[in-house]
């Protein structure tokens, strides 16, 4: 073998050690702060989040190319925060809404009943996968996508932060 293979099989090993360690360091490590209206905060990484029910939505990321997402409903992650659930969506309740933060301080609303399986066939999903492997770090380690929406505005790049609050 020649130099220049064995450039190629350093700089490929070098790659596959990077990703490897990307994945590792988004596991281990709390991705996602989701709060509760009563003030409970949950703090989620991606092993914890893997847990939870998993679903997966095709979808069109940009004209004429098809993607798979796989991850967890926004619904079951306020769930396991302590979030009421469609049996208690009355009253006060209708008035809360989801607010979800980017890495970057890019935030975006939904109603909480967008959220509830009961009043909307939509699924939000909280992703950690595209296309069967873990997002990119330019995207992930979680990205929050609304399939439903006409226009991608309300998926989140590196969401963060997720917080169910109350209009006064």
């Amino acid at each position: 073998m020649n130099a220049r293979h064995w450039k190629l099989r350093a700089g490929n090993l070098a790659a596959a050690v990077a990703i490897v360690a990307t994945e590792i360091c988004f596991a281990a490590e709390p991705a996602l702060h989701v709060k509760s209206p009563s003030g409970r905060t949950l703090d989620l990484s991606i092993d914890e989040l893997k847990q939870l029910p998993r679903q997966s939505v095709k979808v069109e990321e940009s004209p004429g190319v098809f993607v798979e997402y796989a991850g967890v409903a926004l619904h079951e992650v306020l769930k396991a925060a302590g979030t009421p659930t469609e049996k208690g969506m009355r009253g006060a309740a209708l008035k809360q809404y989801v607010l979800a933060e980017a890495a970057d301080g890019y935030r975006v609303v939904f109603a909480m009943v967008e959220t509830e399986p009961g009043f909307s066939d939509q699924v939000i999903l909280v992703c950690y996968l595209r296309d069967s492997k873990p997002l990119s770090t330019e995207t992930g380690p979680l990205r929050l996508v609304a399939p439903a929406d006409k226009r991608h505005a309300r998926w989140v790049r590196q969401v963060k932060r997720i917080e169910v609050r109350q209009v006064d």
